[in-house]
């Protein structure tokens, strides 16, 4: 899907004033809680690119972290169930349905 030109400028004024909201403060980034929850999305977005965690504050007062997620390979599951008998064949016991 191609981008009409508008939309690219728009998506980098959204970048840059993203970019310019969040401010350093002791080392670390952090944005005022309002302010997250307009950006929600497009702050998420840029941790998830960045690797960088942002905290978000109430009154400048630290009250959440958003990190960004470590990254897993997924695994396989070959081995991990165990068959012991026949799971489909009746167990000869009544059941309440059936009485």
């Amino acid at each position: 899907m191609r981008k009409t030109i508008d939309e690219v400028v728009a998506q980098k004024h959204r970048a840059q004033a993203l970019a310019e909201l969040m401010t350093m403060k002791k080392g670390r980034r952090s944005i005022p809680a309002a302010q997250f929850k307009s950006q929600c999305l497009a702050i998420l977005d840029r941790v998830g690119e960045s690797r960088e965690s942002v905290v978000v504050t109430k009154r400048e007062r630290p009250v959440a972290r958003v990190v960004p997620l470590e990254e897993r390979s997924p695994r396989s599951m070959r081995g991990s169930v165990l068959e012991r008998g026949d799971i489909v064949r009746p167990l000869g016991e009544s059941w309440d349905a059936e009485r």
